[in-house]
């Protein structure tokens, strides 16, 4: 997923956001539970602080990714 957040296509980014922002959903609605990957530890004692980091990301990335008028 963060392979795809780097990428020089907007598509793949766009997507790499997408998948990252459902992930976080389903581990928010407790579909997905005490999960680990490569990128994500989600476990459901720290719920609330890993929501507000990858939440703060997200919006990091795409404040960046907006296109800049000057």
């Amino acid at each position: 997923m963060l392979q795809g957040v780097k990428s020089r296509e907007p598509m793949i980014r766009k997507q790499s956001i997408y998948m990252i922002k459902t992930a976080l959903d389903a581990f928010d609605k407790e579909l997905l539970c005490n999960s680990q990957s490569e990128v994500m530890v989600l476990n459901l004692e720290k719920k609330k602080g890993i929501l507000d980091t990858w939440s703060d990301f997200i919006l990091l990335i795409e404040s960046l990714n907006e296109k800049q008028v000057c």
